[in-house]
């Protein structure tokens, strides 16, 4: 399992992700995309309209979680 954590230094949903993802010892990679116009323009190209956004990369498909969603994390984190 892949997951990209996509967002801003200083944003509060960001650094709850941040912490959630690192309280679990889930490996993720950062991209700010303040920063990072690359990573910019694959948060547009995920038509998110919010940030934070997570994506989750797995053999058997992608999921995109829009914002601080840790529900939907929690389930994601469940079916690794």
């Amino acid at each position: 399992m892949r997951v990209t954590l996509y967002g801003r230094e200083g944003c509060r949903a960001t650094a709850d992700l941040r912490r959630w993802l690192e309280g679990r010892e889930m490996p993720y990679a950062f991209r700010d995309v303040a920063s990072d116009p690359a990573g910019l323009e694959e948060v547009r190209r995920l038509g998110a309209p919010v940030l934070p956004v997570v994506v989750v990369e797995r053999p058997s498909g992608r999921e995109v979680v829009l914002g601080c969603d840790l529900r939907r994390l929690e389930r994601v984190w469940a079916a690794r």
